[in-house]
């Protein structure tokens, strides 16, 4: 909301969404740890575990649409035509963190936990998390919270401060950063998955030169997301050289 100049669109949900995640991930955090741990020193799964942990999905799961929905709608709520280059990462960010999600309940069933186990899926869920909501949410705020701190600091030393916030880094390179970014992370992760497929597909017996062309493919996408956080990581370095001048 801050960076589209708008309110939270509904408190009351906000608010429910705050505490279904919250439960959601006690429950799902405790039951998971001590279904663990029944499991390694006595070789059993304890079935109300097991129900403690779904109930806990489940509360996440609606928090998380709930986020999703509230963050969406906060959005779409704007009538500015240019959005900022934080809420573009943002977007993005909030589509991995949605498709995160939708990724982990098709983990939580039987099938998808078989078909999944001990192959590249499971890596690409978890980094699609990190990396694809994470990642491109710390990247969207420091475009926006690191200007914004030093025309702070400007002011308190009666410095000159900026027209805009824009001023102090390369716009066209934050949006070159962004798309790099974006189609990174989206292609490392098609990667990854399409890896375990093919392994879990072939019972586990895939040759390397089945799996060769999804590791090519995730390699390619992963230099690409890298010159992506560079030309980040070069524009950070233009608005600290601009606060020093």
């Amino acid at each position: 909301p801050m960076f589209t100049i708008s309110k939270v669109p509904n408190l009351k949900l906000a608010r429910f969404q705050f505490w279904a995640m919250n439960i959601g991930i006690v429950f799902t955090g405790i039951a998971g740890l001590l279904g663990a741990k029944r499991i390694i020193l006595e070789g059993i799964e304890v079935s109300p575990l097991s129900l403690l942990q779904t109930v806990g999905v489940i509360f996440a799961g609606l928090g998380a649409f709930a986020f999703v929905f509230i963050m969406a709608w906060t959005v779409v709520a704007r009538k500015r035509k240019e959005l900022n280059i934080s809420v573009k990462f943002y977007l993005v960010a909030l589509l991995c963190f949605a498709l995160t999600g939708l990724f982990g309940v098709w983990l939580k069933t039987k099938p998808g936990y078989e078909f999944s186990e001990a192959t590249t899926i499971i890596l690409g869920h978890g980094l699609l998390a990190v990396v694809g909501f994470v990642t491109l949410t710390i990247m969207g705020s420091m475009y926006s919270i690191l200007p914004m701190l030093g025309v702070v600091e400007l002011h308190a030393k009666s410095k000159k401060v900026p027209s805009v916030l824009t001023e102090m880094y390369d716009k066209k390179l934050a949006r070159l950063s962004f798309w790099l970014s974006s189609i990174g992370v989206a292609g490392y992760i098609i990667g990854l998955v399409g890896e375990g497929y093919v392994t879990a597909s072939s019972g586990f017996t895939a040759t390397e030169s089945a799996v060769f062309p999804y590791k090519v493919l995730s390699g390619v996408f992963v230099i690409i997301l890298a010159i992506g956080v560079l030309l980040f990581a070069n524009n950070m370095r233009k608005i600290l050289g601009w606060l020093r001048d």
